[in-house]
């Protein structure tokens, strides 16, 4: 947070305020931020900031400690100078609309590539589309397929509580790939799928 405005780098539609009804009552609010997906991910440094008790901030503090005691002080320096600099809102609204992009073109190859082999869901913000293949094709089998196309993916499982169980679902990132790149992934991830679901007949 940079002054009272909450920044979100990882959204693509309109943002929620803080909740003034949290600030009247005194109830704690926390705003995070990842450095390295707003300006160089080499820099990983993050910012959070809680709003309302003490003991929260001392709480974090604690665990940040624990966690590698402190960020170099170095890079400390250089983003608050980045940010006295007033650079970051410009560097926000290009990197949201690089994300915009490449969320677009992912969604609309899968329209093309996979249209109703797949649903997936729209994601208002974040680096990633959550998919889900026909009933009975576990994701964990697709991946091996993909990667003899050089596709990878997240297998649905990754996410689930029951380790172990076959998952229908997967996680795309349009994070890295070039435009052509996510286009030509989606073309490849289609054809893996074709060639699992034959076998499955």
């Amino acid at each position: 947070m940079r002054g009272n405005r909450p920044l979100r780098l990882e959204c693509h539609c309109p943002l929620p305020r803080p909740s003034p009804a949290l600030r009247e009552r005194g109830e704690n609010q926390w705003h995070g931020l990842p450095w390295q997906r707003v300006q160089d991910g080499r820099a990983r440094l993050a910012h959070r900031l809680a709003g309302g008790a003490s003991e929260v901030v001392r709480r974090a503090v604690l665990a940040k400690q624990a966690s590698d005691l402190c960020t170099p002080p170095w890079i400390q320096r250089a983003m608050a100078a980045y940010l006295d600099g007033g650079h970051l809102t410009g560097q926000i609204a290009r990197i949201v609309q690089v994300y915009r992009d490449k969320r677009d073109a992912m969604m609309n190859a899968l329209d093309r590539e996979l249209a109703g082999r797949v649903q997936y869901v729209r994601p208002g913000g974040g680096m990633f589309i959550w998919t889900s293949l026909p009933s009975g094709i576990d994701s964990a089998t697709l991946l091996r397929e993909a990667i003899e196309h050089n596709v990878l993916f997240v297998p649905g499982g990754a996410f689930h509580t029951a380790t172990g169980q076959p998952s229908s679902d997967l996680r795309l990132s349009f994070a890295t790939p070039s435009l052509p790149d996510i286009d030509e992934g989606i073309r490849r991830l289609a054809r893996a799928l074709e060639k699992v679901r034959a076998g499955a007949r």
